[in-house]
């Protein structure tokens, strides 16, 4: 809705936080992407034969993916 009202265009801050915002999109894929790869990395151990004992008696549960 800022893009397209003329009068917000006009104003330096709100173009400046606009371009910020666009610039943060590919940051927060990628931090997204590694996240989601720890996850899968910690869900996997906590499923395999050592670590399943000892994630049951702490209570470790999968972590969930963003």
């Amino acid at each position: 809705l800022v893009e397209h009202d003329d009068g917000l265009q006009a104003d330096g801050s709100v173009v400046s936080q606009l371009q910020a915002l666009r610039e943060l999109a590919p940051r927060l894929q990628f931090a997204r992407q590694l996240f989601n790869e720890a996850a899968t990395a910690y869900n996997q151990a906590v499923h395999e034969f050592p670590t399943r004992w000892l994630a049951a008696l702490f209570r470790f549960d999968s972590a969930g993916t963003l």
